[in-house]
């Protein structure tokens, strides 16, 4: 908006001086001594007197920004992980655009919305990948990329993100039939169980307060059953359908020692149960 300048009087010394009026031979026209500078003339947005925004528009709410990827994460969810995200799209026009997700160096591509597990385009969203539990037993470091494209293909900044998985190796068979681990966070550990009546347990501990999901997976038809006790014996959780992987979830705390317990299903009919075997995989996550 260009201003009216009216006659001013300045007093110095007792004395007036009056100033003629102000030039107003500029008002209303294209003056280029005028404050507005901006040279984009589809521009859209409203301008400030001294706006010298040069094209391409580069303005916050512009109708050509990209999207933007506010947060990012994964988390452990029953078979396999969510890939937690949250975004903000200037000018809405998200539908119809995709997502790249990179894992591990795999690149996947989700059309938006359709593809994605859970759509809240003004809360946090989620893609459900199922058999990301799937971790050698000395582990491993899984890595995680997103880049987000609106519908007419502007692309935002890739979010990262990094799960250090600790190898806790194969779990000997040394006579006791409990392993001590220690303190974990993300890990994985490996053992057998040997014959019917076999029974493998892993004591740790948690160094902060969370929920823990544990997949545990077999190389065998058989059933196996999945029980986390405390350090008094009393049951926390427990996973004991007939599905591979049996996946337990429980909330732990810090000042217990937990117990995690793995072995065959027999009835009470089974009185006479054949023998089995079978190797194991326990993802903690």
């Amino acid at each position: 908006m260009k201003r009216l300048l009216l006659p001013a009087v300045l007093g110095l010394s007792g004395c007036p001086y009056i100033f003629g009026p102000a030039d107003l031979s500029h008002v209303g026209n294209n003056d280029s001594n005028s404050l507005e500078t901006d040279l984009h003339t589809d521009d859209t947005h409203v301008d400030s007197p001294v706006d010298t925004d040069l094209p391409p528009d580069t303005d916050p709410l512009a109708s050509d920004s990209a999207p933007i990827i506010v947060s990012f994460t994964v988390v452990a969810s029953g078979d396999g992980s969510d890939v937690k995200f949250a975004m903000t799209d200037h000018d809405n026009d998200l539908i119809g655009g995709h997502i790249d997700l990179t894992v591990d160096g795999i690149t996947t591509t989700y059309q938006m919305p359709a593809d994605v597990t859970e759509w809240h385009p003004q809360g946090v969203s989620s893609i459900h990948l199922i058999g990301a539990d799937d971790i050698p037993c000395d582990g491993a470091d899984h890595t995680y990329s997103m880049i987000m494209y609106d519908q007419p293909g502007k692309p935002s900044d890739p979010a990262n993100y990094e799960i250090d998985y600790v190898g806790l190796g194969t779990l000997p068979e040394d006579g006791a039939y409990w392993n001590d681990v220690g303190e974990i966070t993300d890990a994985v550990a490996c053992s057998t169980l040997e014959d019917v009546h076999d029974r493998d347990d892993i004591h740790f501990t948690v160094g902060v307060a969370r929920h823990i999901t544990i997949p545990v997976s077999w190389d065998s038809a058989d059933d196996v059953d999945v029980y986390l006790y405390d350090e008094t014996n009393a049951e926390v959780s427990r996973s004991n359908g007939t599905s591979n992987p049996e996946v337990l979830e429980a909330d732990v705390t810090t000042g217990h020692t937990y117990d995690l317990a793995i072995f065959f299903y027999l009835s009470s009919s089974d009185t006479d149960p054949a023998e089995r075997s079978a190797n194991w995989k326990a993802v903690f996550r």
